[in-house]
């Protein structure tokens, strides 16, 4: 019986798109949305529960496997960027007291400069760009 249900569930979900990172995303706003309904009993927070638990199942579902995974890799590139960001402001944190950070005028990179007050000229690693940077405790 077992065996028989497994292998009808492997067959089902032949070709479908099925959880992924981004599947297992939209479980965090739903979980949100879900415990605000229960506490503020809101039609608006009921009606977004619902049509995100729907879109959620779609999308395990879906045979649509391209746009599935384009989806998916949208959500990986978005997710990327938030924690270089957030990994960047630690580490400024944890240097406030020996460096500073500037941007590169130039190509926009974030280069790590030595605290010294005053004037440091700085040449871009990336770009080579020879620049003045006005450094203040």
């Amino acid at each position: 019986m077992w065996q028989r249900f497994k292998m009808w569930l492997i067959n089902f979900m032949d070709g479908r798109n099925g959880t992924d990172e981004f599947g297992r995303f939209l479980l965090i706003p739903w979980l949100i949305l879900w415990v605000l309904q229960m506490f503020f009993p809101l039609r608006i927070l009921f009606i977004l529960s619902i049509a995100l638990i729907i879109y959620m199942i779609f999308r395990s579902f879906s045979r649509n496997l391209e746009k599935r995974q384009a989806e998916n890799a949208k959500y990986l590139q978005i997710r990327k960027k938030v924690l270089q960001f957030l990994k960047r402001q630690k580490n400024r944190l944890r240097d406030i007291k020996t460096h500073r950070y500037r941007k590169c005028p130039q190509c926009r990179a974030i280069l790590r400069l030595p605290l010294k007050k005053g004037e440091v000229q700085v040449d871009c690693p990336r770009c080579r760009e020879h620049f003045t940077v006005n450094i203040r405790l």
